[in-house]
């Protein structure tokens, strides 16, 4: 798997990107599970994975930030600082819309319009329900290997 994705990473069939706040949110994890960071970081070598800097896409999460406070009516009703405990996830979202890119995430979402008003306060926001609210394509990994043409 490791070797097909690296092979379409040469051969221009895709790119990859991450956040900053995604590439400090893994470090953290690799240091409180203790996995191997040279593991990581032979990943990130192989792979070519470009983190782009918070400063690049500060004004972009910030937009987002406001747009959802004001036009999601679920978490218009949530506390202060509940959009602030998101950045990690809504970080990704906003390179994606900087850089004209595809969100790939593990997390499925609800399928839901997030503008409902009749939506409960304690909905979750997941990440596939803000791009598409957002307009910006997301799939899974699945969906990756498959347009790869890679098969397991």
């Amino acid at each position: 798997m490791w070797d097909g994705l690296e092979s379409a990473v040469i051969a221009g069939q895709v790119r990859f990107i991450q956040s900053e706040h995604i590439n400090k949110e893994v470090e953290r994890k690799l240091a409180q599970f203790d996995y191997s960071r040279n593991k990581y970081d032979d990943f990130m070598r192989r792979l070519k994975v470009d983190v782009i800097r918070n400063s690049d896409y500060a004004q972009a999460l910030i937009s987002l930030k406001g747009d959802l406070a004001s036009n999601v009516p679920f978490i218009a009703k949530k506390q202060g600082t509940f959009l602030d405990n998101l950045d990690e996830d809504l970080s990704n979202i906003s390179v994606a819309s900087i850089k004209n890119a595809k969100v790939i995430t593990s997390e499925q979402g609800f399928n839901t319009d997030i503008t409902n008003p009749v939506l409960r306060k304690n909905t979750q926001l997941k990440i596939p329900d803000v791009c598409r609210y957002k307009h910006i394509p997301c799939s899974n990994w699945l969906d990756v290997f498959t347009h790869l043409g890679m098969r397991f």
